[in-house]
């Protein structure tokens, strides 16, 4: 499989995990919320229950606490903990109970299966890519199969694939740090991108292994590869959870460092490939519409600095790499790149971004006319991010206002009139037919 089809089929399964969680998610909570508006009264028994273990945790004053307890007909223990002495209160008490926290624990189940799916994207992309560079480089003369083995395959290329399979699954069961080294040893990818965030990979694949073997608990394996990469005091036993924000992190983290994995490898075959530019390119614009500018922060990068793409594609990447930086608030990392930028060799849109970014406002309105609609359509004026503040200064909304009028709407007696009848229709090709004639005798 290429490679630009390998990030097609791995982006699609990222593209297709987002949507699914945001088409099930809703559901789910507005489901529970329902569910806790419609019967949340039968669980006040546990407000009275948490007050009596710890009174700093509720706000429960003796008023309401004594109208509970007289409502559900309950008995304070010696220890502090409510009995119910009407079964069926009791009874549904315990039915309420057993519902929210299913409904609760399906939420929690989306969130740890789209985890695992996450992770099980990533590792096949990681084998992928190995087993490619194995069969196109790898040496399995060598390798051995036993008489038992040999009898099983149906062909050489079954025994060279199986060699092949074996060789990655050692591979992949060793780990992450494992798989990163072979990448860089034997498909000499530099992998930079990874200085930063390569301890909450670690995490994100360790906290699926607990999931998936271990029920969520942390164990000492967990423990031994995570200790001292997450600010978090975790003890054996103590569940880790996967909330949303979690997930949604997770999610930016492993797209864009799987998609730079490939890009570097096409890179590396490819140097002078600009479809990779495009295809990034497209991808890039793609999460600024959904404000996922970390993402966008590390693709820019990545193309502003790939000596193999047009001038162009780099200079479009660098201006979105520092507004990246602006709207994640870290404009101070980049300032001084922007503010000393010359953007007089380049055309009037490149100029027209570099004064967005600067806060230049006089000489922006000053240049907007001559580059909206020309060189930029006023839809995508109205939609780039980068124009987000310029947008709500009133010399741009009166801009807009102006330029928006100018747009003509077809109307049915305008496209009636444009209308070329069968006649006059033969009549053109006539003429045309004649003027080739007239063309071919000379």
């Amino acid at each position: 499989m290429s490679i630009d089809l390998r990030l097609n089929d791995y982006m699609h399964n990222i593209k297709t995990l987002r949507t699914f969680v945001s088409a099930i998610e809703p559901v789910l909570i507005k489901e529970a919320d329902e569910n806790f508006k419609k019967n949340g009264s039968d669980l006040l028994p546990v407000l009275v229950a948490m007050h009596g273990q710890n009174p700093d945790m509720v706000d429960l004053d003796e008023e309401k606490k004594k109208r509970i307890i007289k409502k559900f007909d309950l008995e304070i223990t010696d220890k502090n903990k409510i009995k119910f002495k009407n079964h069926e209160a009791a009874k549904k008490f315990n039915e309420t109970f057993d519902k929210v926290r299913m409904m609760q624990k399906q939420i929690e189940m989306l969130y740890e299966n789209s985890l695992m799916n996450l992770v099980m994207y990533f590792e096949t992309l990681i084998s992928n890519l190995i087993k490619q560079h194995l069969s196109e480089h790898g040496d399995v003369k060598k390798k051995t199969l036993s008489f038992e083995q040999i009898s099983q395959m149906g062909s050489i290329e079954e025994a060279k694939e199986f060699l092949l399979d074996k060789e990655v699954h050692d591979l992949m069961y060793q780990g992450f740090d494992d798989w990163i080294a072979y990448l860089k040893r034997q498909l000499k990818l530099s992998m930079g991108y990874l200085e930063n965030c390569n301890n909450q990979i670690i995490e994100i694949l360790q906290r699926r292994n607990l999931i998936i073997h271990n029920g969520g608990k942390v164990n000492n394996i967990y423990l031994s590869r995570v200790k001292g990469k997450r600010d978090q005091e975790l003890k054996i036993g103590d569940r880790v959870l996967v909330k949303k924000e979690y997930l949604d992190d997770a999610i930016d983290l492993i797209e864009s460092i799987g998609t730079l994995i490939l890009l570097e490898y096409w890179k590396k075959r490819k140097a002078d490939d600009t479809k990779r530019g495009y295809v990034l390119g497209e991808l890039t614009y793609e999460h600024m519409k959904e404000d996922r500018w970390g993402i966008v922060k590390s693709y820019s990068y990545f193309l502003m600095n790939d000596n193999g793409l047009p001038q162009g594609t780099r200079l479009t990447a660098k201006v979105n790499y520092w507004q990246s930086h602006k709207w994640l608030n870290e404009f101070e990392m980049v300032k001084n790149d922007v503010m000393n930028a010359d953007f007089s060799a380049n055309s009037r849109d490149y100029q027209l971004c570099l004064l967005a970014l600067q806060d230049k406002k006089e000489r922006f309105i000053e240049l907007l006319p001559e580059v909206c609609p020309n060189d930029i359509p006023l839809e995508a004026f109205r939609e780039w991010p980068i124009f987000k503040e310029m947008r709500d200064l009133e010399a741009t909304k009166e801009f807009i206002k102006k330029q928006s009028s100018k747009i003509t709407v077809m109307t049915p007696e305008m496209e009636k009139e444009l209308e070329l009848t069968e006649s006059e229709i033969a009549v053109g090709i006539e003429t045309l037919d004649a003027e080739k004639n007239m063309q071919d005798k000379r």
